[in-house]
Parts: structure tokens; C-alpha cells; sequence
């Protein structure tokens, strides 16, 4: 299931995902490094010419599982792009 709402200039996206109960550690961060790798570059690329970007528009992707247990969060702002050249 998926939900957004904004609070300030920050766009929450909250995720909730089918993903098996318990996960290690280790696995949950190696799935949020590869989600993080494909979404930055998207949003990065989407928000190159938006003024609001420049003005301190961020996004924050959260997702969880079905069993109410956290996966991680992805904050992406202008800052976010260009420490990773994007």
C-alpha cells in the first residue's frame, strides 16, 4: 500500500511492502542501498529544473513491511543530488 502527505516542504511517501517478518540486518540495509541507488537518480533527474527544489523542497520514501516493522527511510533533497554528482 503507498501514502503521501506533506508536512512543510517535505513530501512523505510511506510504503507499506510484503516483505517476510524479521529480516537480519543486513539484509534490510542491502534492499534500502539498492532501492536507494535506483530512486535518487530519478527524483535527482525529475527535479534538475524545479525552482521548489531550489527553495528547499525535499522527499522522504518510508517503508515498512506488513508486520508493522520499519525497513528504512530515503531523504533525498538538492543537498542529496549534488553530494552524489546528480
Amino acid at each position: 500500500s503507498f501514502n503521501a502527505a506533506a508536512t512543510g516542504r517535505n513530501v512523505r511517501f510511506e510504503f507499506v511492502i510484503r516483505a517476510k517478518q524479521g529480516l537480519p540486518p543486513n539484509k534490510v540495509k542491502e534492499w534500502l542501498d539498492a532501492t536507494r541507488a535506483e530512486i535518487i537518480p530519478k527524483v535527482c533527474a525529475q527535479n534538475a529544473d524545479n525552482p521548489a527544489f531550489d527553495r528547499g523542497l525535499s522527499y522522504t520514501f518510508s517503508y515498512s513491511n506488513t508486520y508493522g516493522e520499519k525497513l528504512g527511510d530515503i531523504f533525498i533533497d538538492k543537498t542529496t543530488c549534488k553530494n552524489l554528482g546528480l
